[in-house]
């Protein structure tokens, strides 16, 4: 696959609760057909409208969705999952992503993420696995990723984070993408962070109940997972 480019979110061809708020989990060559939904993989900047004394400690999410299709090769009934949220919160810029690039030791803190494993740096690419599970209307789901990270220190001053899924030895993703941006910012004369999250996971194998139980769930699991993720950085960062 080509790089990414680097000022602007990637227009790709056609992402589930903590897929996309930690691992906030990329392109994927698991995707046997196009999905509907957003094409984008990852997405930084400040998202248009956003008023930063208004999300001060106040994370709201701006996108929730997850639609069941069915794959025209396989037959197989699918779900294209997409969320993004932002919000303003008062941490220091360093210690904020130092937690979002302490891969090995998120298991601590974020809930569905039971282990995660450096394999290997090179530059801004980091290859991690990661062990993750989560339970849906009664039924447990838990599996093995594969996700490469690139991290980037943005002209504007800001922190990039994107991850795309490399493999998924268990088959329940056909993709998945995911990001953060986090900028520096000044409100009512308090040094803040403005954060951008985003995640776009593709499930395979979707059951009855599915799509809307990830409607439901979903928001509110973000939310946690960015609120965890500020009380680790204001503890001082890993």
């Amino acid at each position: 696959m080509a790089g990414y480019p680097r000022d602007r979110p990637v227009r790709a061809p056609r992402r589930f609760r903590l897929l996309w708020a930690a691992a906030f989990l990329a392109a994927s060559s698991l995707a046997s057909a196009e999905g509907p939904g957003t094409p984008d993989e990852y997405r930084w900047g400040v998202a248009p409208g956003a008023d930063f004394r208004a999300l001060l400690e106040k994370p709201i999410v701006t996108e929730m969705e997850a639609e069941l299709w069915k794959d025209p090769d396989s037959g197989e009934s699918r779900i294209a999952g997409w969320s993004e949220l932002h919000g303003v919160f008062q941490v220091p810029f360093e210690a904020m992503v130092r937690v979002l690039t302490d891969y090995e030791g998120q298991p601590r803190y974020s809930p569905r993420l039971f282990s995660a494993r450096v394999e290997s740096r090179e530059g801004g690419r980091i290859r991690v696995a990661q062990n993750v599970g989560m339970s849906i209307l009664g039924i447990k789901v838990r599996y093995d990723l594969v996700l490469e990270y690139e991290e980037e220190h943005l002209p504007d001053g800001g922190f990039g984070q994107r991850s795309r899924l490399l493999s998924n030895p268990s088959g329940n993703l056909y993709e998945s993408f995911s990001s953060w941006y986090v900028l520096p910012v000044t409100v009512d004369g308090k040094s803040c962070v403005y954060m951008r999250g985003f995640s776009r996971p593709g499930i395979r194998k979707a059951f009855p109940g599915m799509a809307g139980a990830i409607r439901t769930f979903t928001p509110g699991e973000v939310k946690d997972l960015l609120e965890r993720y500020v009380r680790e950085a204001r503890k001082g960062g890993p």
